[in-house]
């Protein structure tokens, strides 16, 4: 197994935090205009900030782990054909691109909604897995759950290409204004 340079960990981190607080916000700020509410310009919240570094930084270091061994697996498959194993390695970069962003997304969405519902225990509403097209049936038993009470679903992603997402309906709350959307 290939390690990855701390210096490639760093610098994915800062992507994938950067990338992943801007998902984060534009939930929180989705979800504050059904409310009613102006969205705040930015997510201030130390703790939620804190939680996306932390989660972009094992992200980063499962991906650039990833590759590393990728890049290795391929030389040494290669030989001397350096320039092959170079294209083949591009290819699978250029392959994985997408489900990382999609499950980096998932991920992040889901985080800024299980954190909008914990800080804002006034809230009652339903939550449930919304089904979309899926062939594997790891995801059939959070489906079947149905509706259930707000903060109790274990939201997906549950694998990388899992295509749900965590649905929610809330209850309107007496003032919109005091909810929590990231801010300190």
């Amino acid at each position: 197994m290939a390690a990855p340079s701390d210096a490639s960990v760093d610098a994915l981190a800062g992507l994938l935090a950067e990338e992943n607080t801007a998902t984060y916000r534009e939930v929180l700020a989705d979800v504050a205009r059904q409310f009613g509410v102006a969205p705040p310009a930015e997510v201030t919240d130390a703790r939620a900030l804190a939680a996306i570094r932390d989660r972009a930084r094992a992200s980063a270091h499962a991906i650039a782990t990833t590759r590393a061994d990728e890049a290795a697996r391929l030389i040494n498959a290669g030989g001397a054909d350096r320039a092959g194993a170079q294209a083949a390695f591009d290819d699978f970069v250029a392959r994985q691109a997408d489900l990382v962003a999609a499950y980096e997304s998932a991920v992040t969405a889901a985080a800024a909604m299980q954190d909008f519902v914990a800080n804002n225990d006034q809230l009652t509403g339903e939550e449930w897995v919304e089904p979309r097209d899926s062939s594997g049936d790891e995801c059939q038993d959070a489906i079947d759950l149905g509706r259930q009470p707000l903060g109790t679903i274990d939201p997906p992603p549950y694998h990388p290409r899992c295509p749900h997402y965590l649905a929610s309906a809330f209850d309107r709350p007496d003032d919109p204004g005091r909810l929590w959307f990231g801010e300190e």
